[in-house]
């Protein structure tokens, strides 16, 4: 005699399963590859750049003496970038086979943008390596003077956060349409997915204010525009959501087929 029960099959506890691990894998992910960009950032850059590189002004002269006399540590800040964007990659594709099954095209839309926010970053870790070619002194810029060098070297570190914040613009896009998906869910605190999307809309007028900045450098003379903060939010929201995954494990139900299309 029927019940009215719908028995979850094989594959469909392998579907659940899989997405428990990618929640697991996201948490884990983040949290690593947000502690080893922070030591870079923290720990490193800032012991090695001399000025305030976020507003553009880098002391080349002490900035490169301090470089030349610990490369590794500057290569180290490299690698340390670069694994996370590893980590955030791993995170998008954690959230897509998460929840494209409550909206495919959302879902894609915001895997792509974190896919350029990533690029941004990565872009941005590899203009760092022409600090050190500089440096160096390889071929022809032997034949510049060292005060010219230097003031070349110094050029990528003072535009490294312009990457940060062109990339800033779609990681806030993909975590407010990540978020909808959260809290279309219910996976995650309602409270907790609408923090999200309001932390994503900040970060967004943070990378807009950036752009306006970089458009017309009279948009800004403050020497601390109030903007730049309006992105803690979002890590906020996106250590407060890898601890949840790593803690609370997803407790996942069985998807109409009507509810996956976007």
């Amino acid at each position: 005699m029927r019940t009215g029960s719908v028995e979850a099959s094989p594959q469909s506890s392998m579907v659940e399963e899989s997405q428990r691990k990618a929640a697991r894998a996201a948490g884990l992910a983040f949290l690593i590859s947000f502690a080893l960009l922070a030591y870079g950032e923290f720990g490193i850059r800032r012991s090695l750049i001399s000025g305030d590189p976020i507003l553009g002004f880098v002391d080349a002269a002490e900035t490169s003496r301090n470089i030349l006399e610990q490369p590794s540590l500057f290569r180290l800040n490299i690698v340390l970038i670069l694994l996370w964007c590893v980590g955030m990659t791993v995170v998008l594709a954690a959230f897509y086979v998460i929840l494209h099954q409550f909206g495919r095209t959302i879902a894609l839309v915001a895997a792509v943008s974190q896919v350029l926010f990533v690029g941004a970053w990565a872009l941005g870790a590899a203009r760092l390596l022409e600090t050190l070619r500089l440096l160096n002194g390889v071929g022809e810029l032997r034949s510049f003077t060292e005060d010219q060098v230097r003031t070349l070297a110094a050029l990528p570190l003072s535009i490294f956060w312009d990457h940060y914040y062109i990339g800033l613009f779609f990681w806030a896009v993909s975590t407010t349409l990540f978020s909808y998906l959260w809290f279309k869910s219910r996976y995650i605190p309602r409270a907790l997915a609408v923090f999200g999307i309001v932390s994503g809309a900040l970060a967004t007028l943070t990378a807009l204010s950036a752009f306006a900045s970089i458009a017309d450098p009279a948009f800004s003379n403050d020497t601390s525009p109030w903007w730049l903060s309006l992105d803690t939010p979002l890590a906020i929201f996106q250590i407060a959501l890898s601890v949840l995954l790593l803690v609370k494990p997803l407790r996942l139900t069985a998807v109409p087929a009507t509810q996956a299309q976007a």
